[in-house]
């Protein structure tokens, strides 16, 4: 760990070149393969940190679980209490060379039984047919990675000093655009990359080529994986159009290819050929490295194969949409880096958190010497998504955490009824029973009350005529 202070003012330009400085170079192979650096002298009382931590520890998913472990979700998360550190003592030379060995053969037994895992996940449920076409669909996205393709300004040699540019987005903007337009988000960010670089030659006065082809990762972790570090991702390799103008045809266009590389399973097969890969010996592994990075070698599969393997890459790391805490102190922002390579001069590297997407754009001094230029290009790509949308958004409510209240159900509400109303009820009530019998009603109650009365007198009449039995007998 490293502690920096910088000079007066601390602004962020300042913070962004330490960054520049700090990615410029490789780790000490003789320590620990991660750095950290805690800079101080930020404008606004702010710190800052930077982690610098090898590809072959972790990847992007990793990165953000590692660094789930060290913020809390609280500001008043209580504080942990030091610990005695007692390490053990360093063992002999021959004792490290039998852990070594005795690891490695570990390490190679459970890379090879997860082989065998996600293998088994990758054909499960399909038929024999499905198989095939998936087979198929491999070796055509295999045949088209060698196949030559049109290199931007930016894809050349590569020197050892970089540069980072940032850029922030409002993470309910790129979901509107997603909800009112149709994709997904990496969808989104994709299309705003091809009206970048759609501007960005425009401005060299360069030919627009049909397509870019841009690398993007894809986490292959299975469930039981979720928590693990390393590297478990694979690629999609995505070609992007820049012929179409308008950004909605090009956003439907690059949903489709996407959608068609995930239904084809090409993310998948790529993973099990990358794990197949890592599961060779380390000395095989060494001389395939040796031997693709001789100039000879490189110079031939670049004239036969058209190396790079794409434009550039471009990965989404979905990371907490809620705030962290540090000792208290809230995270304001977190910005991902990924490493140029393999004559990609510009790489692009963006994350979600506390309801922002957090776009980090990395380059080559040399190759990518217009990064600027290009980040402030797919900021206005991105307005020009916002603009569809701001036409469309009438159709379209954005749910967030601000505006949706949920309240707990009230119990029903019971009417008192006061002892009056209760007889007023009854008495009525009987009123109506009369009137139906009867017709409770002035001169028609009289009425039927004189009839009932009749009736009654003539019986008794009809009664008293009967001859008596008794007197008829004598």
């Amino acid at each position: 760990m490293y502690k920096v202070k910088l000079q007066k003012p601390g602004s962020q330009d300042q913070f962004r070149e330490l960054s520049d400085r700090v990615n410029t170079g490789t780790l000490d192979r003789n320590k620990p393969l991660w750095e950290i650096y805690v800079v101080e002298g930020l404008a606004d009382n702010y710190t800052g940190m930077i982690f610098k931590v090898h590809h072959a520890m972790v990847d992007g998913v990793a990165g953000i679980g590692l660094a789930s472990t060290l913020f809390d979700f609280t500001p008043d998360s209580p504080k942990t209490q030091k610990q005695p550190f007692n390490p053990p003592p360093i063992p002999e030379q021959s004792a490290l060379l039998c852990d070594a060995l005795w690891d490695n053969a570990i390490n190679g037994v459970e890379h090879w039984t997860n082989f065998q895992r996600s293998l088994v996940s990758f054909v499960e449920g399909m038929e024999r047919i499905e198989l095939t076409q998936a087979i198929k669909n491999f070796g055509t996205t295999l045949a088209n990675l060698i196949r030559p393709y049109h290199n931007l300004p930016f894809n050349g040699p590569l020197s050892p000093r970089r540069k980072i540019a940032w850029l922030e987005i409002p993470f309910a903007e790129a979901r509107a655009i997603r909800a009112v337009a149709g994709g997904t988000v990496n969808d989104v960010i994709l299309t705003a990359w091809s009206g970048a670089i759609r501007r960005y030659l425009k401005s060299r006065n360069e030919s627009i080529p049909r397509t870019m082809r841009i690398l993007v990762p894809v986490n292959v972790r299975q469930e039981n994986e979720r928590a693990s570090l390393g590297n478990c991702i694979s690629f999609m390799p995505v070609e992007i159009p820049l012929h179409l103008k308008d950004p909605i045809e090009r956003l439907n266009a690059i949903h489709l290819t996407t959608h068609e590389l995930k239904e084809s399973k090409i993310p998948e097969s790529v993973g099990l050929l990358f794990n197949a890969l890592q599961g060779m010996p380390a000395v095989v592994q060494m001389g395939m490295l040796n031997t693709v990075s001789k100039p000879t070698v490189q110079s031939l599969m670049n004239y036969v194969t058209g190396i790079p393997p794409a434009n550039m890459i471009c990965t989404n790391i979905p990371g907490p949409n809620i705030s962290l805490y540090l000792l208290g102190k809230r995270m304001k922002s977190m910005y991902p880096v990924v490493p140029v390579c393999m004559e990609m001069g510009i790489n692009c590297a963006l994350t979600s958190y506390d309801q922002k997407l957090f776009v980090s754009v990395c380059a080559d001094s040399k190759a990518g010497k217009d990064i600027y230029t290009i980040t402030q290009f797919l900021e206005e790509s991105f307005a020009e998504l916002r603009a569809f949308v701001e036409v469309k958004k009438k159709n379209y409510v954005e749910i967030t955490r601000d505006n949706l209240k949920v309240t707990a159900p009230q119990p029903p509400v019971t009417e008192k009824v006061e002892p009056k109303t209760i007889r007023t009820k009854a008495r009525v009530k009987a009123k109506s029973n009369g009137a139906a019998n009867g017709k409770i009603n002035g001169k028609t109650n009289g009425k039927a009350t004189s009839k009932v009365a009749a009736k009654k007198a003539s019986r008794k009449k009809a009664a008293s005529r009967k001859p008596d039995p008794k007197a008829a007998k004598s």
